[in-house]
């Protein structure tokens, strides 16, 4: 449901290349309408900030061997290498860089999700990514609840998917508490409630954006990979 504006995610992805110092990068991303608009608005940060992109190419959703387009990106002796992709593919790139090209650099890249970290195993180690919500440094009370819920029922922290999710049904309920349960209520509740509770970003509540259809105050944040878990990263 609610997921941070695309060039607030952009911003967050610059200020951590920046904490790491990395000024030269080289950026991998996935051929579809996704990928492409997001590496737009990637590009046009980098050159306003100063990042150099040294090296760029997009590779198809179904590849399945990405050392033509890694072993020129490993060549241009990046400061960190940057993947706008999903899980897998996140996860075919860096150990593509790690198994066979031999890159130990920084990498920018991956999806927060179990198949991520599965399928990159040792590799995912130090993996920095984007996302709006972290399971071990939110300070918002009903989000840590949800966590600790999450946690005991499963076995594992939630993601930024499943605290979507859930967040989705939550606030459905709380737009129906507020007008009436029916199709014509909810509609009326998205369009006039103010406070539905957030749980990704800093938590809180938000209202819904009738022009984005977002909520306007979810701040990305920065994940790292340690210990095989996904952790806030602070730059």
């Amino acid at each position: 449901m609610d997921s941070p504006n695309r060039s607030g995610q952009v911003s967050e992805d610059q200020r951590g290349y920046s904490g790491q110092k990395a000024k030269k990068i080289a950026v991998v991303y996935i051929e579809n309408d996704w990928g492409k608009q997001a590496y737009r608005y990637f590009k046009q940060e980098a050159e306003k900030n100063g990042t150099q992109i040294v090296y760029e190419s997009s590779y198809l959703p179904d590849s399945t061997d990405l050392s033509p387009i890694l072993i020129p990106a490993r060549d241009a002796k990046p400061d960190a290498v940057v993947d706008i992709g999903y899980g897998p593919d996140g996860a075919l790139v860096i150990n593509t860089l790690r198994d066979k090209l031999g890159y130990d650099g920084l990498y920018f890249g991956g999806q927060e999700t179990k198949e991520f970290l599965d399928l990159a195993g040792k590799n995912a180690e130090g993996s920095i990514i984007t996302g709006s919500f972290s399971a071990t440094g939110t300070k918002d009370v009903k989000a840590q609840q949800f966590v600790k819920d999450f946690k005991a029922k499963y076995g594992n922290n939630p993601g930024n998917f499943e605290v979507t999710a859930y967040e989705a049904i939550i606030d459905l309920a709380y737009a129906a508490n507020k007008t009436e349960p029916t199709r014509e209520g909810i509609q009326k509740a998205l369009q006039t409630v103010t406070d539905f509770p957030l749980y990704q970003g800093n938590g809180g509540t938000f209202k819904f954006n009738r022009q984005s259809r977002r909520a306007d105050n979810i701040d990305p944040i920065l994940l790292i990979v340690k210990d095989g878990k996904f952790e806030q990263y602070e730059g």
